[in-house]
């Protein structure tokens, strides 16, 4: 299916017969000079090789010219790399992707990433193609962009191997935000532990403490349903009991966002005590007054009751 044409050393298009047999092409009624075998249509699925091939007629030989060999003129398809990594840069094994051609039909399955997180897939048509995920391994979040790559319709020889790159599988973050209940101001040095809703039993993450921004940034997290326990509340706040709880997806389309929580502390209502006793200054204080008020009345009444005697 391949289609051939012959060009004069200055690129001029030369008339000659071109027959066909099984692959073989047999050039005929050729003229004395340099000439340079084009391919102007590659067969359906492979890649135009813009190489060509130069050879020469020579003006001056003995009887019948022989047959001049030109060799092989190879068709190429493409090949591609996926790499598969984690956030870290370290390898993934056992991804599973399928591709898709260029309508998003899924053209190829079964495509596992190796110890080293390579996909590799050969003898590939021209045409856009991409890499899908389907299937991620435990622990990490399955990235569903799809990954486009181009088998380009020619290419001088034999093509490289098309290398997409890095394609990253991730795990989960969460910011929790402590605030005041009233104001929404934020609150530094609340205390928390993390667990897993699947061991409940044991803290996945222990002081965790709110910093000056009243934030708490945890990353690395598995897929899965977690939740947060206050175990020391900001300093003149209530301690609350609340399970703050929150979920990891397991897709997301590239990096995940960074998902947060809003935790609010109500403030305690501050009375004035005298120490040691648990009395309130201010009802102290009033009552002393009362008294002090009561015993000059009694002055006054003992004065005047005195006078009326005299």
């Amino acid at each position: 299916g391949a289609v051939f044409e012959v060009r004069d050393a200055s690129g001029n298009l030369v008339a000659v017969d071109i027959a066909i047999d099984g692959g073989v092409y047999t050039i005929t009624n050729i003229p004395v000079g340099e000439f340079k075998l084009v391919e102007i249509s590659a067969p359906t699925g492979y890649i135009l090789n813009t190489t060509g091939i130069t050879f020469e007629i020579e003006d001056n030989q003995a009887g019948e010219p022989e047959l001049i060999h030109l060799g092989e003129y190879v068709n190429y398809k493409g090949s591609v790399l996926l790499v598969k990594i984690s956030e870290a840069g370290l390898p993934l094994m056992g991804v599973e992707f399928e591709l898709l051609n260029e309508d998003k039909e899924v053209v190829m399955t079964d495509l596992f990433s190796d110890e080293n997180g390579y996909v590799f897939v050969e003898d590939l048509s021209v045409g856009t193609y991409y890499f899908r995920e389907v299937a991620s391994i435990d622990g990490y979040i399955l990235n569903t962009e799809l990954v486009e790559f181009e088998v380009e319709a020619s290419h001088e020889g034999e093509p490289e191997v098309i290398v997409v790159g890095d394609f990253i599988n991730y795990r989960g973050s969460i910011k929790l935000i402590k605030v005041d209940s009233k104001n929404n101001q934020r609150l530094e040095g609340a205390v928390f532990e993390l667990y897993s809703a699947d061991n409940p039993t044991t803290p996945l993450l222990k002081n965790l403490v709110a910093d000056k921004n009243g934030e708490i940034l945890v990353s690395d997290l598995a897929p899965g349903e977690y939740y947060f326990v206050e175990v020391k509340a900001p300093n003149k706040y209530v301690l609350s009991e609340a399970k703050y709880v929150f979920e990891v997806g397991i897709f997301a389309a590239g990096t995940p966002e960074v998902e947060e929580l809003v935790v609010a502390n109500t403030r305690i209502v501050e009375t004035d005590t005298l120490p040691g006793t648990g009395t309130s200054a201010t009802a102290f204080y009033g009552a002393s007054a009362f008294m002090i008020l009561l015993g000059f009345g009694m002055i006054g009444y003992t004065r005047k009751k005195k006078e009326s005697k005299a």
